[in-house]
């Protein structure tokens, strides 16, 4: 990874990565899991069909009865990749091809943010691939509307961090484009959190920096004309959500008590060293496994300890806006106690991916911890101590997991080798592996990768340190990605459902709405109910989407009601 390269060198370099790191998904031949087909790719496909028909796409008559799709929050109706790809087609190659553009999207911005902080331009792709690999997105792959927001925070702070630098119009147009995509991304949960976000961030870059103070007046002046041209660009969906809301059935926000094992645990804290450990199928980590990676890279966890002693301004306002979002993404007792008195977030329920922030931080961190290696001797010193106690923090696993666990790691083994297929071979260590054997797997990586990291630092190779860290988030990637990313169905079975829906937007046959046919409870699980794809109006029972009225609620829960009108054609 030579640190001078040409324009597009590293653009080039960041979609190899992307390839390597999320190799199951760039062969377009396994699909994603869950939510990534059953939620998020309905309205999509509505869209799409809409266009196609020459139809204006505002109201999804095949979600529960209809539903209008420019006030769903939980769709990106207002962001412009959404249309460009639904004139394109939506299907089930051309969503795992979006996907894979908003993770190359975070990979460019976390780039330029890189390169704009003056890192080296391979220290700059390291840090773009420790985001873009990091257990935020290998984690929470099924969830695309996590990803869509989050490939623009790196745009947000450079965004911000221009204008407090130079305050004009072109830094506020800038940040409001970005702040826009953020909350055009489809699910209100992170654009919530960005307000807190930033206003974290400008909170501390003031008191920090003596000369931002000095110009807080004119700072003032253009943040507030940043967040003045969001709202204006911003305003047809603030309008269609407004209007809306009073009949959306989740107004009344969420009973938090309830989602107190939806958050980033302390637990889960394991996943800075050890992700794969977290992917065990467990209760003891108190969370969902999507909500429980953290991973960064080992040697940018170590870099960011690193950087604690003789922090400079910046990375010491980073330090603390991450400690303060890894607070927000906890679960337990303080998600209660937080989400009940802040304003807006009763609204959120899973919290967990707010991590994404404190990696977003620690990531930038990092990136000043390697440049500091390059020139810093004591600095690279202090970091090869630590690759040390990490080394033999790991092999101290791997020995008393090793003789602890010998056990439970041969009865999986066991398993594993009954079934005949490799896929089923891999759902049946996922889902029966033990929680020893998972840790024995990723203590023995990063032993390997602190290994290699100690003698590379040694010889002084920077560069090589590099490709090892890019690997580490590489191979961790493909590690966790069967856990909640990509599952055992290829896109094509998936595809095979969507082809048997009628083309375009046909006449709805005039058919009671008992008769209107159904699928099986697994490929339901995977597509999302039939209702959405068979172009037939009405459905017997209130199908799993996010979104609805609170009177279409109180319809279903009339059984006599329901039982009588399902007798008749919706028209």
């Amino acid at each position: 990874m030579p640190s001078r390269n040409k324009t597009f060198h590293p653009y080039i370099l960041l979609l190899f990565i992307l390839a390597a790191a999320y190799l199951p998904l760039c062969t377009f031949y396994f699909g994603m899991k869950n939510d990534a087909f059953s939620d998020n790719f309905p309205n999509k496909f509505f869209i799409s069909q809409a266009l196609a028909s020459r139809h204006l796409p505002v109201w999804n008559a095949y979600m529960n009865f209809g539903f209008p799709v420019y006030a769903d929050m939980g769709f990106a109706f207002f962001n412009p990749i959404t249309w460009l790809f639904a004139l394109l087609g939506y299907n089930a190659y051309t969503l795992t091809l979006e996907v894979l553009l908003y993770i190359y999207l975070g990979g460019i911005f976390m780039y330029r943010l890189g390169r704009y902080l003056k890192f080296e331009t391979s220290i700059a792709v390291t840090v773009a691939a420790m985001y873009i690999c990091s257990g935020f997105f290998a984690g929470c792959l099924e969830y695309i509307n996590f990803l869509t927001s989050a490939a623009f925070l790196p745009l947000v702070i450079q965004g911000l961090l221009q204008l407090f630098e130079g305050p004009r119009f072109k830094s506020s147009f800038i940040l409001a484009i970005a702040i826009y995509f953020v909350f055009a991304g489809g699910h209100p949960a992170i654009p919530i959190v960005l307000l807190y976000f930033i206003f974290i961030l400008v909170v501390l870059l003031f008191v920090i920096f003596k000369n931002y103070r000095n110009n807080a007046k004119k700072i003032t002046i253009f943040l507030l004309l940043s967040f003045a041209l969001f709202a204006v660009f911003y305003l047809p969906a603030i309008y269609s959500y407004i209007t809306v809301l009073p009949y959306y059935a989740r107004n009344n926000g969420a009973v938090q008590a309830s989602y107190t094992n939806a958050g980033f645990t302390f637990t889960s804290w394991l996943s800075f060293i050890f992700p794969f450990a977290t992917a065990v199928n467990q209760h003891m980590f108190g969370t969902d496994a999507s909500m429980r990676n953290g991973f960064f890279s080992i040697a940018g966890f170590i870099c960011v300890i690193c950087c604690i002693k003789k922090a400079t301004p910046l990375v010491k306002v980073l330090l603390v806006t991450a400690g303060i979002m890894l607070l927000l993404s906890l679960g337990g007792g303080i998600k209660v106690f937080i989400y009940n008195n802040l304003p807006l977030l009763k609204y959120i329920r899973y919290n967990g991916e707010f991590r994404v922030f404190a990696i977003v931080c620690f990531s930038i961190i990092a990136g000043f911890g390697l440049q500091r290696l390059a020139t810093e001797a004591k600095y690279a010193r202090l970091a090869a101590n630590i690759f040390k106690v990490v080394l033999a923090f790991g092999i101290g696993v791997l020995i008393v997991a090793g003789i602890t666990g010998y056990g439970s790691i041969l009865a999986t083994l066991h398993k594993i080798a009954v079934p005949a297929g490799v896929t089923d071979r891999i759902k049946t260590f996922l889902q029966q592996g033990s929680f020893t054997l998972f840790m024995c797997i990723s203590a023995l990586l990063a032993a390997i990768i602190c290994l290699l990291s100690i003698r590379t630092l040694k010889t002084g190779n920077l560069n090589r340190l590099l490709v090892i860290t890019v690997l580490d988030v590489c191979l961790n990637s493909l590690l966790y990605l069967p856990v909640t990313g990509v599952g055992q169905k290829t896109l094509g079975s998936i595809q095979a459902v969507y082809n048997t829906s009628p083309a375009n937007i046909p006449i709805p046959p005039l058919a009671p709405v008992n008769t209107i046919d159904t699928l099986d409870p697994v490929t339901t699980g995977l597509v999302g109910d039939i209702t959405y794809y068979n172009k037939k109006i009405g459905t017997a029972r209130l199908t799993d989407y996010p979104s609805y009225f609170s009177s279409t609620d109180k319809f279903f829960s009339d059984t006599a009601a329901v039982n009588e009108v399902i007798k008749h054609p919706y028209l």
